[in-house]
């Protein structure tokens, strides 16, 4: 759990350092884009293990959990969304209050003294990029015909 922690910690940082340059040192639009763009990840994340149970169950045991959420959106998936995001938003604003904010903050200031490297912006990416394309792969591969 600590390392999931520590990676949404270094997500949120991420984005909310540039937000505050972006923002002219407000830190209230820097904070909640930063939220929205660590919920992205999160999703993400939930959605590749979705797909790897999927992979799993259809090729080992020919299960198929797909969902069927339909071409339209309508007010109900709309609502849907939202009261599925809420709870997610809610501990998120518990967790980052502005105190835990300026912990984080401290905490890669004083590692980085250049915070922005190839390194940093490869795991950044990682968070993104790895779990969405492993997830298309799995899905391509257990899609029932």
């Amino acid at each position: 759990m600590n390392i999931l922690r520590t990676m949404y910690e270094f997500v949120f940082y991420f984005i909310y350092r540039r937000q505050l340059v972006e923002s002219k040192g407000k830190i209230g639009p820097a904070k909640h884009v930063a939220f929205v763009l660590l919920l992205l990840a999160m999703f993400l994340q939930i959605a590749f293990v979705y797909a790897l149970a999927r992979f799993c169950l259809y090729n080992g045991f020919k299960i198929d959990i797909a969902f069927d959420f339909g071409r339209t959106y309508s007010l109900g998936k709309t609502a849907g969304a939202i009261a599925l995001a809420a709870p997610f938003w809610y501990f998120m604003n518990k967790h980052f209050t502005n105190d835990r904010i300026q912990e984080i903050t401290d905490h890669y200031n004083q590692r980085y003294s250049y915070f922005y490297t190839f390194l940093n912006f490869l795991k950044f990416f990682a968070a993104y990029l790895v779990p969405l394309l492993i997830s298309i792969f799995l899905v391509q591969h257990s899609i029932v015909e």
